[in-house]
């Protein structure tokens, strides 16, 4: 093998090999459903169904952020929950602010993410009396 053949096997492989390696695996798993947000007694949670068909031992991961803003915010109490409720009362404490929320299976393997409409913390607030 000349050298300048063995200059372009490496120059391709250096253009590839990060690709490769950096590649995340297809998330096959169905979303979780039924995602919403809603408030009681001034708290605001996330709160979603199971992905159909799969229950049992899901892991899952929650964000949110500001209507108008491009960067989803992990929610870090909510980053390897296993129940199917986050609180987002911190997060959500800009009564002036819309926000949306995700939330996402990832163990064992992975969904997509499903997402909430749009919420305000002002329109939504409900007391339990």
């Amino acid at each position: 093998m000349s050298s300048s053949s063995f200059s372009c096997c490496w120059c391709l492989l250096s253009i590839f090999l990060p690709h490769l390696l950096s590649a995340k695996p297809k998330c096959t798993l169905p979303c979780p459903q039924d995602v919403a947000i809603y408030s009681k007694n001034l708290h605001t949670f996330l709160k979603w169904s199971p992905p159909i068909n799969v229950s049992k031992g899901l892991v899952y991961r929650c964000q949110y952020k500001v209507y108008g803003e491009e960067q989803w915010v992990n929610i870090q109490k909510c980053m390897k929950i296993k129940t199917n409720v986050c609180d987002l009362s911190n997060e959500t404490i800009n009564y002036k602010e819309f926000y949306f929320a995700r939330v996402k299976v990832t163990h064992p393997g992975c969904s997509n993410y499903s997402r909430t409409e749009r919420f305000s913390p002002k329109q939504s607030k409900s007391l339990c009396i």
